[in-house]
């Protein structure tokens, strides 16, 4: 009753089948993966729970494949939050970055107790414990808070957003200096509700640096947006676009679950309200 990782497999017909990869028991091993997976190396995958592990706050996991077909995966706790200024409660995945680093969020935690951005880096050699630092805590405010979406990695920098604050919520940039500091900028206030408000999804970049997501409220119907943000001068807040305005009819509102961006320009979101049975659904923009 902790949640489970699986498997789904396409088959003959048109049928699929599912394959249980590893149920949780709510102890350390974690509980309650609110996120999905990212591939790692030889088959694994990483993830995250937001309860559970050593202190209850969550955990980074790694889940490993059999070495013989048929055989069970192992799961393995990379790291569990404390609940203190590591973060607690992670609700995203993480983002896979050069030499194994993971990066991620927390919604909780941090110095300023608004949530975190973190990053887990691998013990040499592939054996040891693995360590985490904190790159980044929210204050609330206008800094932003809770972040519940996964970090987009881009030429070295991270982009993520905020659910709360301003009041609406924030879309951010952490840029990696040489001497190993990070530092944030503030990309986007969603200071008005007629804007859009508390974008909870992942965020996607194109080749000229534009981002791309939703907010689950907010706009002129409140039912949420899909935006644009695209960089105006070096050191300037970004320029908002709205590229639909949802409306909790037949085209949905409140997506939670961010956008995926094709070569193409074609964006693809989900939404959980409105649509053609009140249930939500998957929507194209071109």
């Amino acid at each position: 009753g902790f949640g489970a990782a699986y498997v789904l497999t396409p088959g003959a017909g048109g049928t699929w089948s599912e394959t249980l990869l590893y149920g949780f028991q709510g102890g350390s091993d974690g509980a309650i993966p609110d996120a999905p997976l990212s591939p790692g190396p030889s088959g694994a995958y990483y993830g995250t729970t937001f309860a559970g592990g050593s202190s209850g706050n969550g955990t980074v996991f790694e889940l490993k494949p059999p070495a013989q077909p048929g055989g069970a995966w192992t799961e393995t706790v990379l790291y569990s939050f404390k609940g203190g200024n590591d973060g607690s409660g992670p609700k995203a995945g993480v983002t896979t970055g050069a030499k194994g680093v993971l990066y991620g969020t927390t919604f909780g935690g941090g110095t300023g107790a608004a949530g975190t951005v973190f990053l887990l880096t691998p013990p040499a050699g592939g054996v040891g414990t693995w360590t985490e630092s904190v790159i980044y805590s929210f204050n609330g405010g206008g800094d932003g808070s809770g972040p519940q979406a996964p970090v987009t990695l881009n030429q070295g920098n991270l982009y993520g957003t905020t659910c709360c604050g301003t009041p609406g919520g924030t879309v951010f940039r952490l840029s990696h200096a040489p001497a190993g500091s990070w530092t944030k900028a503030t990309l986007f206030n969603f200071a008005t509700y007629a804007t859009g408000a508390f974008p909870s999804g992942n965020l996607a970049i194109d080749t000229k640096g534009v981002l791309y997501g939703v907010t689950t409220a907010g706009g002129p119907s409140q039912a949420g947006i899909v935006f644009s943000l695209a960089p105006v001068s070096k050191g300037k807040p970004y320029k908002l676009t709205t590229i639909h305005s949802f409306t909790n009819g037949t085209d949905g509102g409140a997506p939670y679950g961010g956008v995926v961006l094709l070569t193409s320009g074609t964006l693809y979101v989900s939404v959980t309200a409105g649509c053609n049975f009140g249930v939500g659904g998957i929507l194209q923009f071109v």
